[in-house]
């Protein structure tokens, strides 16, 4: 499973949150959602995903692996 979420910088504010179950059409969505911004791409390696955006920028989007049966206490990341 795979989430994008969009962030407004300025309050903190979700504009955007889906869940994908395939990582190509997640991934997809999430580089048009780039794209339409000129935001570039960047590895997220402390998420176990993919980031644009942030300081300087309207939003923050994130592409990350999720774990729906994950509870919570104990989370390992991996890479994609």
């Amino acid at each position: 499973m795979y989430r994008i979420t969009m962030t407004r910088t300025t309050s903190g504010e979700v504009i955007v949150e889906r869940e994908m179950s395939g990582f190509t059409r997640a991934y997809t969505m999430f580089v048009d959602m780039c794209d339409e911004r000129s935001y570039e791409i960047r590895e997220n390696v402390m998420e176990g995903g993919y980031i644009a955006g942030g300081h300087g920028y309207d939003y923050i989007i994130e592409l990350q692996e999720v774990n729906p049966d994950d509870s919570g206490e104990e989370t390992q990341y991996k890479p994609f």
